[in-house]
């Protein structure tokens, strides 16, 4: 197995099979990476469960409590069978339910509890993979650029680095809402509104605190885009008589599936309230967090050492994505 990089390399560069590369190279580089990150993981016999002893343990319980909701054998989603008698307990947490029918699936084809939470991991390490991979090749017409981005967003040392938050895994529909974002404003079609509006609503639906980032940055990205462009006006056109209806029929849409998710989560703000911003500041990223790998790296190791920030729950704080990686990005 040691052995697997050489000869991708060697039939990589192949020079006869230089014509086919662009629809080749992101199938072996996919599955190498599943090899490479997923494999190393769940072992090459799926002897392994992903993730931390607390966050894997509980997200595998909200996929399971979900399909057997979905199966009819459990009465309400959100008032699961723990801590009783509090009502909405689901909703002090993540919920899982954007991908909760992947997992569903497998459990529906008679795979066990822990193979199921196995495969349904792999295939969100996939869908990372394949939506980087469509919306850069699309986006910028380049399968190299593609192919590295892809790998950067699925299988780097940063996806690695959270793997005790597994549910932080799930954003395959981060490139996708940049992507129709950036559409939106150039053709001002109502079909990437769309796509923009509802792949937020997926996000949250998939996990909450992913949802909120999504959506924070990719209105940040909305403004400034707009203003390079020279078109901060951009949203009339979905306003237009031909228009106007498939926008509000979008909004509708959106903000009555945001409404479904929101409400008992409001429900339990009412009873525990807010965090204050003291007991969330060092869980913020600090500069630190930004050359922070993950301590099972053996090339960077003594960054591990050096830049481990001087917080409380510092292991929130594993921001590194590779050194080459972030100084592209800084050239950018």
């Amino acid at each position: 197995m040691r052995w697997l990089p050489l000869y991708f390399l060697r039939y990589a560069y192949n020079p006869r099979m230089f014509k086919d590369k662009k629809v080749i190279l992101p199938i072996i580089l996919f599955l190498f990476g599943m090899w490479y990150f997923c494999l190393q993981i769940l072992g090459t016999g799926l002897e392994y469960i992903p993730g931390d002893m607390g966050d894997a343990r509980f997200i595998n319980f909200l996929l399971e409590h979900g399909h057997q909701w979905i199966h009819g054998n459990a009465n309400s989603f959100w008032n699961a069978n723990f801590m009783h008698p509090l009502p909405n307990v689901i909703a002090i947490s993540d919920n899982m339910l954007g991908t909760m029918p992947i997992y569903s699936l497998f459990r529906t084809f008679g795979f066990s509890i822990e193979t199921s939470y196995q495969l349904w991991w792999i295939v969100i390490c996939a869908l990372n993979y394949w939506s980087a991979y469509f919306v850069i090749f699309k986006w910028f017409k380049r399968w190299d650029l593609a192919i590295l981005v892809a790998w950067i967003f699925a299988f780097s040392i940063f996806n690695f680095g959270q793997l005790s938050y597994l549910q932080m895994t799930i954003r395959f529909m981060v490139p996708i809402v940049f992507y129709a974002a950036a559409k939106m404003i150039e053709t001002k079609e109502v079909k990437y509104f769309a796509i923009y509006a509802l792949g937020i609503v997926f996000q949250f639906y998939s996990v909450i605190y992913t949802g909120f980032f999504l959506m924070y940055f990719s209105l940040a990205y909305i403004i400034i885009y707009a203003i390079a462009k020279k078109d901060i006006f951009f949203f009339k056109a979905f306003f237009t008589k031909q228009n106007v209806l498939k926008t509000l029929l979008v909004i509708t849409t959106s903000i009555g599936a945001m409404l479904v998710l929101i409400m008992p989560y409001l429900g339990v703000t009412e009873m525990v309230g807010l965090r204050t911003y003291a007991e969330i500041q060092d869980k913020l990223p600090t500069l630190k967090s930004y050359l922070y790998p993950a301590e099972a790296s053996r090339t960077w190791s003594f960054l591990h050492a050096h830049m481990k920030p001087n917080e409380n729950n510092w292991w929130l704080h594993y921001n590194f994505i590779g050194i080459i990686p972030l100084l592209g990005l800084i050239s950018m």
